[in-house]
């Protein structure tokens, strides 16, 4: 079925930046904990809190806006707001140099991933036709599941041999095609 839905115009560029995004998320993910630890000397406890902040102001974006924000601008327009956002924020995590910078990064990166994931899962259900949205948005939690797989793997090996920073740098720019993906 992935061949199958890849090949439609439109819900190829959805499904591809859905499993970019979470790939870039896993990669991140699976890269902050170490990126904090070594950078900045914090301990999981300090790091367990930063992720607590990502989750709060995921829930916030999520639960208060999102319903507001959608009939106001589209699905569309949102998702590709969220790809820009997460993309600069995870840029920025890269390039931080200390913790306020780091706090503007994560905020960026937390309010896009949250735009991106209900505006994508949104968009699918879309563009798929009522009798078969069921296995097209199974597809693509099937390519998410892919992409929370592959993530910390590429995320872990990125930040052990190539770079503290690039782990982040490789999200943005997974995050980046599927803006254009979506923009195109």
């Amino acid at each position: 079925r992935i061949i199958a839905y890849f090949q439609r115009p439109v819900l190829n560029a959805v499904l591809l930046t859905y499993f970019l995004n979470t790939l870039g998320m896993a990669n991140m993910e699976a890269s902050l904990f170490l990126y904090l630890r070594d950078k900045f000397q914090w301990s999981m406890t300090d790091a367990s809190w930063g992720f607590a902040y990502v989750g709060m102001v995921m829930v916030v974006v999520q639960g208060t806006f999102i319903r507001r924000f959608v009939p106001k601008f589209g699905e569309v327009n949102l998702l590709i707001t969220g790809l820009l956002l997460a993309a600069v924020g995870m840029f920025g995590i890269g390039l931080s140099p200390n913790i306020p910078v780091l706090a503007i990064a994560v905020t960026f990166m937390a309010i896009g991933s949250s735009l991106i994931n209900p505006t994508s899962t949104g968009t699918i259900s879309l563009l798929s036709d009522s009798s078969e949205q069921g296995a097209v948005m199974g597809t693509g939690q099937s390519l998410s599941a892919l992409g929370r797989v592959v993530g910390p793997a590429l995320g872990g090996w990125v930040y052990r041999d190539i770079g503290w920073g690039v782990p982040f740098f490789v999200a943005s720019l997974l995050i980046l095609v599927g803006f254009v993906a979506i923009w195109l």
